[in-house]
């Protein structure tokens, strides 16, 4: 349950980040970045 927080929290964190930052989201829409993020919060 942890691990699907921590993952949640990562995920939010980069997209929200990027989004405050006035990036346009669907630019994000890359499967490369998903796995890179997505690893990372594995990896967490």
């Amino acid at each position: 349950m942890q691990k699907i927080i921590g993952i949640a929290i990562i995920v939010f964190g980069v997209f929200g980040g990027y989004v405050a930052a006035g990036g346009y989201l669907g630019t994000m829409w890359q499967p490369a970045e998903l796995i890179i993020i997505l690893g990372a919060g594995l990896a967490h």
